[in-house]
């Protein structure tokens, strides 16, 4: 079934409502100034080319940011000496739409299920650089450890043991309520 033209052009409208979450996304990756807009503009393209195939509008926002993590992983590859920019923890994040339902970690999850958005930025802002990196890139945006290693620099064994370090630092944060 063909898309009507009205159809797509509100699905078009729907779609850069989250240009502003996607370069967020895309920032994170610690793409080049140079090229950073290039990546955003292979994000849209990439999906206005593809929008007709889109079924459910309701999962959009997470179909855009998967098409942006393709290509924002495209480009660290491109520049292999990238990595990731300190994680911001202004305005913009803590009103993001991330949702806690997006961890992935059965005892992680556990542990965070009983905090606010705002008071999980706060606890992953007192962690070291690269805790807080390898935090939000494995379970806010979804990255598996080989891309976060490849991203960082790091074995995955490495990250795996940062990710675990840090999990403890903020099981144990939550317990002493909120000292590191």
């Amino acid at each position: 079934m063909k898309t009507k033209p009205r159809e797509l052009l509100e699905k078009e409208a729907k779609l850069l409502e989250y240009y502003n979450d996607v370069v967020h996304y895309l920032r994170a990756f610690n793409i080049d100034e140079n090229l950073i807009d290039d990546a955003i503009q292979d994000t849209f393209v990439e999906a206005l080319s593809s929008l007709d195939t889109l079924r459910d509008e309701t999962k959009m926002k997470y179909w855009l940011i998967k098409i942006a993590k393709r290509v924002g992983s495209k480009y660290v590859t491109k520049c292999k000496n990238v990595t990731i920019r300190e994680c911001s923890f202004d305005e913009y994040v803590l009103q993001s739409r991330c949702d806690i339902e997006t961890f992935c970690d059965k005892d992680f999850d556990t542990f965070i299920s009983g905090l606010e958005r705002e008071d999980l930025y706060k606890y992953i802002s007192r962690l070291r650089p690269n805790e807080q990196k390898a935090l939000l890139l494995y379970y806010v945006y979804g990255h598996k450890l080989n891309e976060i290693a490849e991203v960082l620099g790091e074995t995955p064994s490495n990250v795996r043991s940062l990710s675990r370090r840090a999990k403890l630092k903020l099981r144990k944060m939550f317990e002493e309520g909120g000292d590191l």
